[in-house]
């Protein structure tokens, strides 16, 4: 009873509310994206499509619509830029292991700044 009554009470606060809310919007996006890869026979494109939503969702953000904006344009940029880097390097071991470890090494540090970029980190 105790627990139903918790639940209640983080549900009119609006917590459990935005995380449903949150979870519906990416289990819709991931949805989508999966029929139209399905639809136009494009099935190895899935993956990083499905990927880039999650990215996405992880990088969700309570702010006003500005501020998700360009949150979701600072996430696709690392990403696009950790991914064209890794696909240039993949030729080279060494390479790709210095790729990787910069990557994660300048990532941290992005998530030092503040917590917007923690949420991107």
């Amino acid at each position: 009873m105790v627990f139903r009554n918790i639940g209640w009470a983080l549900w009119r606060q609006g917590r459990i509310r935005q995380t449903f809310a949150i979870s519906v919007r990416t289990s819709v996006a991931l949805l989508g994206v999966m029929l139209a890869c399905l639809a136009l026979g494009q099935v190895r494109a899935a993956i990083p499509l499905l990927l880039g939503v999650i990215a996405s969702a992880l990088a969700e953000t309570d702010d006003h619509w500005r501020g998700r904006l360009v949150t979701q344009c600072l996430t696709l940029c690392c990403f696009a830029a950790v991914t064209l880097a890794v696909q240039a390097s993949f030729d080279h071991p060494l390479g790709l292991i210095g790729v990787l470890a910069s990557a994660a090494f300048l990532l941290t540090l992005m998530g030092a700044l503040g917590d917007r970029y923690r949420t991107m980190a």
